[in-house]
């Protein structure tokens, strides 16, 4: 099963929801995609679960107190951290 973290993990994009391996901006859905956001991340993993995605998206702004957006898009960010808010909330959410 694909999560977000997963996701993320294996690529991380910045500036766009999901990117090709040649740095172009692609859907999130696109099997040329092998970089996402938190946002293109979750537009996959909840793509039939809008309930998930709404309850996804609360869980990350309880985490943050802030947007997601500009969060994991601030240059001085790093994969690891965002990697790890994201488990951190799948591990909450597991435990609902």
């Amino acid at each position: 099963m694909k999560t977000v973290s997963g996701l993320v993990a294996q690529g991380w994009s910045q500036g766009a929801m999901a990117r090709a391996a040649d740095g172009s901006a692609v859907r999130p859905e696109s099997r040329e995609a092998v970089a996402w956001c938190p946002l293109g991340a979750a537009a996959v993993v909840y793509k039939n679960d809008p309930v998930g995605y709404e309850t996804w998206w609360f869980a990350i702004i309880k985490s943050l107190k802030t947007s997601i957006i500009g969060w994991a898009d601030d240059p001085k960010q790093t994969h690891q951290a965002v990697v790890t808010l994201l488990r951190e909330v799948e591990r909450q959410l597991s435990a609902m």
